[in-house]
């Protein structure tokens, strides 16, 4: 859950200092906007990696 929280804030700042970027024309805004959003998605894909892991733990194994 914690994951999953921190990987909406960063890519909801990221995004919103992109776009403050953009309007600016300031490099550096849009490169800590973007690497913010890709440190959103990274988080976002660990948390989604650690559902479908838990998920697949929690599966009862078939008897053979």
């Amino acid at each position: 859950m914690g994951m999953r929280l921190i990987g909406k804030l960063l890519f909801a700042a990221g995004f919103l200092l992109a776009i403050y970027g953009l309007g600016e024309a300031n490099p550096r805004v849009i490169n800590a906007g973007l690497a913010l959003l890709v440190t959103g998605i990274g988080a976002a894909a660990i948390n989604l990696y650690q559902h479908a892991k838990a998920r697949r733990a929690d599966r009862p194994r078939p008897k053979p």
